[in-house]
């Protein structure tokens, strides 16, 4: 591994950009960094070993800009490593991230420095939108989206793991944020080796958050997620693309393991749980929904079973069972009051008819008519 950096200063925020065979993008990627207003910054680019020619663009661009750190790497380690090998090379008093294929808006880096340094907060969450490219669906566009902004909100002193997946206050993106530099090189140190390359966000977002004591977030959108252009569009219909997303397993691993340290004494089992759940979710909805008919389904599901076992999915099927006995009640429950609603609503009618009745069958209503009667008629003769 090759390092070439220009200057010793310390910046206020260092930009991360892991590269791997993005050539096509990487021009726009670098431009969106470099074209920032604010300039006190560094950028660490590693290059992860790219067959195309991603390499040689970063190096022109390093010999223009000494503010370009790079970071040459042989054989391809996986957007996990690569991220964790920027951020242990990083010196800024802040950090965040880049992919390569994707850009920040104008003004990006201002804003969200000004704001993490007015706030005080460890990490700073802020808006992405989405550009989309091939046949990508628009309720994934959406979905998407949705996944990555939240309200504009402040958390301090407070627990932030059981704040994003147990409160489901804010999600565990990596690329749309801000860091404390010395709370994620922290993180960094404690990450397992490995190749991951599926749902590596939540392993460095996990730890990341356990040494976190405070977050904010910002609703504008800064950051343009490029949507088709990996895996990110959902669909899971190879078995090479199903096997990516029995990935999340490791990552499952890797979290348990951390949060399970003999000092934190079962305070993050919860949260452990609900992680591996959801990934267990994750898995068998896809292979419903992409594989099951599919002339590789039999043998997809045997790697599904074979990386969670028996007994995990069969807790699965359980938790499933239940949730739907659980919306049945709440769909018999939502039809008994809206029968009681209309009932209410019958009696009510009824009420008015009987009231409309009585009014009709008085003497002052009989008499008003009466009265009325010659000026209907002269209305009538006008038209």
């Amino acid at each position: 591994m090759d390092e070439v950096r220009y200057k010793d200063k310390t910046p206020a925020v260092s930009v991360i950009i892991p590269i791997y065979n993005t050539s096509r993008y990487l021009r726009s990627a670098l431009d969106s960094v470099l074209g920032q207003s604010f300039h006190d910054i560094e950028i660490v680019c590693v290059e992860d070993g790219s067959e195309d020619n991603s390499r040689e663009i970063l190096l022109e661009y390093a010999a223009k800009d000494e503010r370009i750190v790079t970071i040459l790497v042989d054989s391809n380690q996986g957007l996990c490593q690569s991220r964790k090998t920027g951020i242990l090379h990083s010196s800024g008093e802040y950090v965040m991230f880049l992919d390569s294929d994707d850009e920040y808006l104008p003004g990006t880096c201002a804003r969200v420095y000004e704001e993490i340094v007015s706030i005080g907060s460890d990490m700073l969450q802020f808006g992405a939108k989405t550009v989309t490219e091939g046949n990508v669906p628009e309720s994934v566009r959406n979905g998407i989206e949705d996944y990555f902004n939240s309200e504009s909100q402040v958390i301090k002193d407070s627990d932030l793991l059981k704040a994003c997946f147990i409160e489901h206050r804010f999600g565990p993106q990596v690329v749309n944020k801000l860091y404390r530099g010395e709370v994620i090189r922290r993180a960094a140190k404690e990450m397992d080796p490995g190749h991951i390359s599926y749902a590596e966000d939540w392993y460095l977002f996990c730890i990341t958050a356990y040494y976190s004591r405070s977050f904010a977030s910002i609703s504008e959108p800064f950051y343009v997620y490029r949507l088709g252009s990996g895996m990110s569009t959902g669909k899971f219909n190879t078995l090479s693309r199903f096997e990516k997303i029995l990935e999340e397993k490791q990552v499952s691993d890797a979290i348990g393991r951390f949060l399970g340290k003999e000092e934190n004494a079962g305070r993050y089992d919860e949260v452990a749980a609900w992680i591996a759940a959801h990934f267990i979710d994750e898995s068998v909805r896809a292979w419903i929904r992409d594989v099951q008919g599919t002339d590789f389904g039999i043998e997809a599901f045997k790697k599904l079973l074979d990386t969670y076992g028996e007994d995990a999915l069969l807790s699965y099927a359980d938790r499933a069972a239940d949730g739907l006995k659980c919306d049945a009640a709440a769909l018999k429950n939502e039809n008994a009051k809206l029968n009681e609603e209309l009932k209410r609503l019958r009696e009510t009618t009824e009420t008015l008819r009987n009231e409309i009745e009585g009014i009709k069958s008085s003497k002052a209503y009989k008499a008003g008519m009466m009265l009325a009667a010659p000026v209907r008629k002269l209305r009538s003769k006008k038209k």
